[in-house]
C-alpha cells in the first residue's frame, strides 16, 4: 500500500471517528433533555392543578433562566403547554392573541409580549407559541359573570 493509501485512510478514519464522537455527544444531550422534559411535565401537572393560565406562563418563563436556547425552549414550552391543559382560566389571558394563521402578526404579537414581560430573549417567543396554541383550543374568555343587584323590598318590608 503507498504511503498515499495510508494518509487517506487514516484522514477517512479520523472523520469516522470524529462523527461517531458527534453522535454520541448529540445522543447524550438530547436523552438529558428528554430526562427534564419528562420531570417538567410532572411538575407542570402538579401546579396546572391549583394554578391559573397566568402562574403557569409565569413559571414557564422562570425555568427558561439559565438554559440554553435549546434546551430552555424545549423545556419550558412542554412544561406551559401542560401546565396549561390542567389550569384554571384567568381573566384577559387570551386577549389580543393571533389565530396564528398571520405568520407577521403572529411574530409581531410574540415580540410584544415577551418585551411587556421583560424577556428579551428568543426561548420566550417558542413559550408564547404554546400560548397561542392554548388559547386557539381554549377560545376567547367567557363573559364576566352578571353583577347582583341587591334584592328589592317586598311589600311586607316596604309597609316597616
Amino acid at each position: 500500500m503507498s504511503k498515499g493509501w495510508k494518509i487517506g485512510l487514516t484522514i477517512i478514519a479520523a472523520i469516522m471517528l470524529l462523527m461517531m464522537l458527534g453522535a454520541g455527544a448529540c445522543f447524550y444531550y438530547f436523552s438529558q433533555i428528554g430526562d427534564q422534559v419528562r420531570e417538567d411535565q410532572k411538575a407542570a401537572e402538579k401546579l396546572g392543578e391549583t394554578a391559573d393560565e397566568q402562574a403557569c406562563l409565569q413559571e414557564a418563563l422562570a425555568r427558561t433562566e439559565g438554559k440554553n436556547a435549546i434546551a430552555g425552549a424545549a423545556t419550558a414550552t412542554v412544561f406551559l403547554s401542560t401546565c396549561l391543559r390542567k389550569s384554571r382560566p384567568s381573566r384577559g389571558f387570551c386577549d389580543g392573541v393571533p389565530t396564528g394563521e398571520d405568520k407577521d402578526a403572529t411574530r409581531k404579537w410574540a415580540e410584544s409580549k415577551c418585551q411587556s414581560l421583560g424577556q428579551g430573549n428568543i426561548t420566550c417567543g417558542a413559550v408564547m407559541g404554546a400560548v397561542i396554541g392554548h388559547c386557539q383550543q381554549r377560545g376567547s374568555d367567557p363573559p364576566p359573570p352578571p353583577t347582583a343587584k341587591p334584592e328589592e323590598p317586598t311589600n311586607k318590608e316596604k309597609k316597616k
